[in-house]
């Protein structure tokens, strides 16, 4: 995941240790390898440097950017998100001048994988391949003139 890619809000998976304890990087890359810890939803609320910092349920908590993973897209998020079920297998929101379209490529599996993303107004469509969530709450942001998605329930 490039870091160039995140913002402030994007929700990504984070390593994190039940117990609660800030780490070091070192130390951190360590326990990952042990198996120690988890991967978490996290909403990022700062980035700085080499870490990104946010919430998980009520913590407050971070990592470096290498202990970061990109959520994939799953039916799931994107009705959470507010996004409808269409044609096709197709999901979709509408926005002021257009509709946001998302439809799992053939060869993708349901767990993960690319979805066809399409931009459609009355008289034009733009389609490209999107993967992660964050990618689709970056677009959304876009096209909405700076508009969170709102995913709810997001820890469930």
């Amino acid at each position: 995941m490039d870091k160039k890619e995140l913002k402030i809000g994007n929700l990504v998976n984070c390593w994190y240790l039940d117990n609660g304890q800030s780490i070091d990087y070192a130390e951190n890359s360590k326990m990952m390898i042990d198996g120690n810890g988890k991967f978490v939803p996290m909403k990022i609320a700062t980035i700085e440097n080499h870490l990104a910092m946010g919430y998980y349920k009520d913590k407050y908590i971070g990592n470096c950017y290498s202990n970061l993973e990109p959520i994939p897209i799953t039916d799931e998020l994107l009705l959470k998100s507010g996004f409808n079920r269409g044609t096709y297998e197709s999901l979709f929101i509408r926005l002021d001048e257009y509709s946001l379209v998302l439809t799992r490529s053939c060869f993708s599996s349901k767990e993960e994988g690319e979805w066809f993303t399409s931009i459609k107004s009355y008289d034009q469509q733009c389609t490209f391949m999107k993967s992660y969530y964050h990618q689709i709450q970056n677009l959304y942001f876009e096209l909405t003139n700076g508009k969170e998605l709102k995913l709810i329930n997001e820890f469930d």
